[in-house]
């Protein structure tokens, strides 16, 4: 094997290589930050329940509080993806959300559900707070 061979055996294997690895990186760059916002946004359901619960929020204000939420993320959530239900105590909500993704000429389209049910911190009875009974 001549050396002039080697050279470019190694550096055809060096292209293949970086290849792959672009082509591994490229999808997980663009997924991974969606995934992250799409946890956090699991996460501020859930306290926007809460706080609804205890400050016995309508559904119309827990809804915004939630739309806040998702434009802070930058996820695309519109009022009819939010279903909010009151049962005193408990507040649930559930949002199902999709975010398309470009990866070069293909688009993917990730779908997300996120839900919680929450009580109230605490309970006020007669001008005094009490903790929730579980």
């Amino acid at each position: 094997m001549t050396a002039t061979r080697k050279i470019i055996e190694s550096c055809v294997s060096k292209a293949v290589r970086w290849t792959l690895l672009f082509a591994i990186a490229w999808p997980i760059w663009k997924i991974a930050p969606v995934y992250a916002a799409a946890l956090r946004f699991k996460f501020a359901v859930s306290e926007v329940c809460k706080t609804g619960a205890t400050a016995r929020l309508a559904p119309h204000e827990i809804r915004d509080d939630i739309l806040f939420k998702a434009k802070q993320l930058d996820l695309p959530i519109r009022q009819r993806n939010i279903e909010v239900r009151i049962q005193h105590p408990h507040v649930s909500a559930v949002v199902k959300y999709e975010v398309p993704i470009e990866l070069g000429p293909r688009q993917i389209v990730l779908n997300f559900h996120a839900a919680a049910e929450e009580m109230p911190l605490v309970n006020v009875v007669g001008g005094e707070e009490h903790l929730p009974n579980l």
